[in-house]
């Protein structure tokens, strides 16, 4: 009898620690996609890299830095060189704290960098945020 009330003391406290607006973003992964092309990062002039590696890297970055303080925690981006572009969203649960959105979104932008590593576009949904990124405007 113990063993079990123990056991649903457990759950409920998990239950709890993993809600939103309690100062713990859920950041386990929903679900992720990654485009299926991907890019040679080294190739660019002189060797200096792709300019998309640098535009996707700026972009993502840019998410994660200003989703948190946009309305309504969603925030769009897009990112231009000559040669390439990149567009890219990042949105928070609207129950998050500010501070709690940008732990999820660093999680976030973190993973997907890791999971999606030059691919040409990728989505990443976490329990309390998402972060995309793809060659192409879009709208969510």
């Amino acid at each position: 009898m113990v063993s079990s009330k123990r056991t649903v003391v457990l759950m409920l406290v998990t239950s709890l620690l993993s809600s939103s607006g309690n100062g713990f973003p859920g950041v386990g992964t929903v679900y992720k996609i990654c485009n299926g092309e991907s890019y040679d990062p080294h190739d660019g002039p002189d060797y200096i890299g792709s300019p998309l590696f640098f535009v996707i890297q700026f972009v993502l970055g840019d998410v994660m830095e200003n989703t948190a303080a946009s309305q309504g925690h969603s925030y769009y981006a897009v990112s231009q060189e000559p040669d390439a572009i990149a567009y890219g969203h990042g949105a928070c649960d609207g129950k998050l704290a500010e501070t709690d959105c940008s732990t999820c979104m660093s999680v976030a932008h973190e993973r997907i960098l890791d999971e999606c590593k030059d691919r040409i576009g990728g989505q990443l949904q976490l329990q309390d945020c998402r972060i995309r990124f793809e060659i192409y405007p879009f709208i969510e």
